[in-house]
């Protein structure tokens, strides 16, 4: 340090390299009050091309930005991918500059995030200053829409401000902490404690009667009792639900009841004596009482295959599932967000009525199916998501929706294969006349296969991409690795075709289509190594 110090001293330009990097590390983080957030894709600001995402927020920084006007603020996404705590309007969050998308061209590229919320009020339910940012007694058009009512800058001023469209105000206590806990504590009286036995602690609690100091115990509890402390304790016996896991530990617990009947009664007769009320007279096994399907189904036949025997499952007809009537009043009643062409195998078809479902356009003629699907999957512990229904030809994009069109998206798919360059094929590729949309003509071209405009089967709305967690290795296939083959997957191939759903293109697990009375294996066989042994 003394050798520093003098260097220091010798050379005026080391020094003023120094202030200068101490300056900039100064102003690496502020505080900046949320002036709105995006919490849905119904969000006006929402748009993922933009990466104005769910999480994202605007605010106001201070000093830096006091009393800019909304036009002129930014948006800023959360640093942590994994841990988000959403805030409030009127919140304080700290912003921090690092690395951008650009740093991988530019060294110094970086971007604001929001790192996390200021204890400002040392509450967990909310901790708003609204109008931090702006001075309450400018003019009007430097103030934010959300805070025009403010009239002061003390908290008992901001009772009566908007703290979002649904978020109530209540009073809860925080947990008390003993020494070496790590809780996590919501905003409603909700809370995970990582904590362990405290013998004699000078504030007694219920985990700590038995077992020895460091004895691990883990808290989850949820519905906080009220009470007149500042501080909660966790009762597994008030709190409105709760999960203990101890090591060690004795909890007194009031039972529920002490009546015992039902332990004397085995599962196979509880099972045997009620199963008839609980699943009906269909049973589990009937093939037509399928997840939120009805009991009756329609078998249809697909060509030829009256020629194979019984069994042949490769070209066997599926068994299509009727979706049942709260699905068809369901679909009935999405909004219909446009019109639009529909094309089959380069033609113009028919105008087609268009919906929204998990923020993609969806034919409404297939609606209730996919929604029947959604259905049955939920039933199942499975979630079915859409990440592509119906694609026009050009980009469309509605209040909650949007979908790449089919000349966009295979114009980013294009090779470099003709002419020797990117810019002519994608030029090629943007034009339904160019030639390439042939599909004889299209295999080499495009990476990954692409079919031209008017060819995809998204365009007459029968085709959809399917959230699966599963990749392209289609040459090997995940059979031999289990750990990576989804549960979302293994629910699809087991059931997707009792549905009406089949999968369409071989190198693709997420692309299914809509095709009643085809056969499970009529378009990617059943040797096909993406089946992944699930057949």
């Amino acid at each position: 340090m003394p050798r520093l110090r003098a260097s220091k001293k010798k050379n005026p330009s080391v020094q003023g390299e120094v202030n200068k990097a101490a300056e900039a590390a100064s102003g690496i983080l502020e505080s900046a009050e949320v002036v709105d957030i995006i919490l849905d894709p119904s969000h006006p600001a929402w748009n993922p091309d933009q990466y104005r995402i769910i999480g994202s927020i605007m605010a106001r920084a201070f000093p830096r930005e006091f009393g800019s006007t909304i036009e002129n603020l930014g948006w800023y996404n959360p640093i942590n991918p994994n841990f988000v705590t959403y805030p409030l309007l009127g919140e304080i969050v700290l912003l921090i500059s690092a690395a951008s998308k650009s740093a991988q061209i530019n060294p110094e590229g970086t971007e604001k995030y929001y790192l996390t919320l200021v204890n400002v009020w040392q509450t967990v339910n909310q901790n708003g200053l609204p109008a931090s940012s702006y001075d309450v007694t400018a003019p009007e058009r430097y103030k934010s829409r959300n805070y025009r009512g403010f009239t002061g800058n003390s908290r008992g001023d901001i009772n009566d401000m908007p703290w979002g469209e649904t978020f109530e105000e209540k009073s809860i206590a925080r947990l008390f902490p003993y020494e070496g806990d790590m809780t996590l504590e919501g905003r409603w009286g909700q809370s995970i404690r990582f904590g362990s036995t405290v013998s004699e602690p000078a504030t007694k609690n219920d985990w700590s009667k038995d077992g020895q100091d460091g004895n691990p115990i883990t808290i989850i509890s949820n519905g906080h009792a009220t009470t007149d402390s500042s501080y909660h304790l966790e009762d597994i016996n008030e709190d409105a639900s709760g999960m203990w896991m101890c090591n060690g530990q004795s909890v007194p617990i009031d039972v529920a009841s002490k009546i015992a009947d039902s332990y004397k009664m085995s599962y196979e007769s509880a099972k045997s004596s009620e199963r008839e009320k609980i699943v009906g007279s269909a049973g589990p096994s009937d093939p037509a009482a399928g997840s939120g399907g009805s009991a009756e189904a329609k078998t249809a036949s697909s060509p030829g295959s009256e020629n194979k025997a019984a069994g042949d499952e490769d070209v066997a007809a599926t068994t299509e599932v009727e979706p049942d009537a709260d699905v068809k009043e369901a679909a009935d009643e999405l909004e219909v967000v446009g019109e639009y062409e529909a094309y089959r195998r380069g033609k113009f078809t028919e105008m087609i009525e268009v919906v929204a479902i998990d923020g993609r356009p969806v034919n409404k003629a297939f609606a209730d199916k996919i929604l029947a699907l959604k259905q049955a999957g939920t039933g199942d512990g499975v979630t079915i998501r859409l990440n592509s229904g119906f694609r026009p030809m050009e980009k469309i994009t509605g209040d909650g929706w949007s979908t790449t069109g089919q000349r966009d998206l295979r114009r980013t798919n294009a090779g470099t294969q003709v002419g020797g360059t990117k810019e002519g094929l994608n030029a090629a590729a943007g034009t339904y006349d160019s030639g390439f949309a042939a599909q004889t003509r299209q295999t080499s071209y495009f990476k990954p296969l692409t079919a031209g405009p008017g060819f995809s089967n998204h365009q007459n709305g029968k085709a959809f991409d399917l959230q699966t967690g599963m990749g392209r290795d289609y040459k090997t296939g995940y059979a031999n690795q289990p750990n990576k083959i989804t549960k979302t997957y293994k629910w699809l191939v087991a059931n997707a075709h009792k549905h009406g759903f089949i999968r369409a293109v071989s190198k693709e697990r997420w692309h299914w289509e809509y095709t009643p009375g085809a056969g499970m294996f009529s378009k990617v066989p059943r040797d096909h190594p993406t089946w992944d042994g699930l057949v």
